[in-house]
């Protein structure tokens, strides 16, 4: 990881008081935008919650390590949901950036990124207008091109 997500780390992990593993980490660096875009509409429905969740431990098992433990990744990640929905107007700007220093060092990793917005926004059969400028907003902030 580069100095600048590391430093974001250390940070993310005093607030929460405990350490976390740079997969783990990478887990909520991946999935935050696809957070903010279910909280586009001030509510995470459950369906977004088991979206973004499932994605980010079979994105996990994809490009890290397919041995990993899924029942304990799962709730640890649920727990991490709710605190950054909670605490979105702390931890937005600085995870953006974290999100964008992580896709300039891992290319391959934008396009999950931006198919789980999409998703995330698609799950109750349609985008909202607030899922769409939630999208663009963060693919704006983060150079990405607009998918459909």
């Amino acid at each position: 990881m580069s100095s600048s997500i590391d430093k974001l780390k250390q940070k993310y992990e005093a607030s929460r008081k405990y350490m976390l593993t740079h997969v783990e980490f990478t887990m909520i660096l991946m999935s935050y935008p696809a957070i903010l875009v279910s909280a586009a509409d001030n509510r995470v429905s459950i369906l977004e919650y088991i979206l973004v969740n499932d994605t980010a431990i079979q994105q996990v098992k994809n490009y890290v390590n397919s041995d990993i433990n899924t029942k304990d990744l799962e709730a640890f990640f649920l727990r991490e949901i709710d605190f950054l929905v909670e605490n979105i107007h702390d931890w937005e700007d600085q995870m953006l950036q974290g999100v964008k220093k992580l896709i300039e060092t891992v290319p391959a990793f934008a396009k999950p990124i931006q198919e789980l917005m999409q998703k995330t926004a698609d799950v109750h059969h349609g985008t909202s207008d607030l899922e769409k400028r939630k999208i663009e907003a963060i693919c704006n902030t983060l150079g990405l091109p607009l998918i459909n």
